[in-house]
């Protein structure tokens, strides 16, 4: 398979992407970033990324070219280099629940109060589950004619927040 960083389509060039993502959906989605241009950078917890450990190659092959540091975000210090990083991030790709974005202060409100140019783009696994919809996403998206009602739909693939689901990355 050819590398994603040859090809010669690159829109993202310019663009820096923050990972926060662990597991196959968010490195894949970083992968495709990188591979159209996009400056990635990867901060894992102290342990690494699960996938290092019980797939080696796919890990390798999903973060070539990826900037891995290690960060523990539940401390100070980790706080610190995460928002360090974030000034210098257009694009925060997270696997996290919602109540643990929360909880580390990097739920949409809370982010865009710090860093009020960094687009978030959620790659949810769990959110296959039907769960109530927020009213005003649910507002915005019949405005925007997409999804519309009261329950999230269930589905297959990640889930992505305020975006189309899939491992497109949509800037």
């Amino acid at each position: 398979m050819p590398s994603p960083a040859a090809s010669s389509f690159q829109p993202l060039t310019g663009v820096r992407v923050l990972s926060l993502a662990l597991n196959l959906p968010g490195p894949a989605a970083l992968l495709r970033c990188r591979g159209m241009g996009a400056t990635c950078v990867k901060l894992e917890p102290p342990g690494g990324d699960p996938m290092a450990h019980y797939n080696k190659t796919a890990y390798a092959a999903l973060h070539e070219g990826v900037a891995v540091r290690a960060a523990d975000l539940k401390t100070e210090a980790g706080q610190e280099q995460l928002h360090a990083e974030l000034a210098q991030t257009d694009v925060l790709l997270t696997s996290f629940r919602p109540s643990a974005l929360a909880k580390l202060r990097l739920d949409w409100a809370s982010l865009q109060e710090r860093h009020p140019t960094v687009l978030l783009e959620l790659r949810d696994p769990l959110a296959r589950r039907r769960q109530r919809v927020p009213e005003s996403i649910r507002a915005g998206r019949q405005a925007a004619g997409v999804h519309g009602g009261d329950v999230e739909p269930q589905r297959d693939e990640v889930e992505s927040v305020e975006v189309d689901h899939g491992l497109e990355p949509r800037i």
